[in-house]
């Protein structure tokens, strides 16, 4: 008896640990990010983004093109993805030069977006990862 309630603490010991990972990723496929909409920016890093208007905002379109807006720029440029996998890599992005109220919201985002490489989409929510960080998390309008 003794042995056998040693080996269930381990097995619960063991189930917990490789249950838990705070690195916001699940294993399996992720859908396609081609033809999926449009997304707001509702996190980046760590800080709450309050939606406002058009700020913040990614379409992916199904021939590997990407749009969106900044905090007062657009944004276009191109992706290559992979569902599957859900590898995700920008290709240069252009913005339009206006000058904004807040410029450093906008250099935050497009730094952010240029270094990221995978991707997932959990129903209306798409969360964009660097080396396996969540850095960024949107929401589909």
């Amino acid at each position: 008896m003794k042995k056998l309630m040693g080996i269930l603490m381990l097995a619960a010991v063991l189930l917990t640990a490789t249950s838990c990972c705070n690195c916001g990723k699940r294993a399996g496929r992720t859908a396609p990010l081609g033809g999926s909409g449009e997304w707001q920016l509702t996190r980046i890093e760590n800080d709450r983004v309050t939606p406002v208007d058009n700020r913040f905002t990614l379409s992916f379109a199904a021939n590997g093109n990407v749009a969106g807006m900044g905090f007062c720029n657009r944004v276009t440029g191109t992706y290559e993805s992979s569902a599957g996998a859900g590898a995700l890599a920008f290709g240069p992005l252009a913005t339009t030069r206006m000058m904004c109220l807040d410029q450093a919201a906008e250099d935050r985002f497009l730094r952010i977006l240029g270094t990221i490489d995978s991707y997932k989409i959990f129903g209306r929510t798409l969360m964009l990862f660097s080396e396996n960080e969540l850095k960024m998390t949107f929401e589909k309008r």
